[in-house]
């Protein structure tokens, strides 16, 4: 298996709101109720790499399996 963690691209977001969107159901880690939608995702990773903050994906076998990112805040309600 070949694994590697690398800076993500506007072009990993429908992986990335895959996870996502699959924690908001089945999770208690977000405190989102609704999850995202794919340009939400582009535009979030064009944001935050923008901004000089990483937002990396985990790449393993060609298939983002996880991502992470930093920002300054959160801007969610709860």
């Amino acid at each position: 298996m070949s694994a590697l963690i690398e800076s993500a691209s506007p072009d990993d977001a429908e992986a990335v709101r895959a996870i996502y969107a699959f924690h908001v159901l089945n999770g208690t880690a977000s405190f989102d109720t609704d999850s995202a939608d794919l340009e939400f995702w582009r535009k979030k990773i064009a944001q935050v790499l923008g901004h000089g903050w990483p937002f990396v994906v985990y790449r393993a076998d060609g298939q983002v399996r996880g991502y992470a990112y930093a920002t300054q805040f959160r801007d969610r309600a709860a």
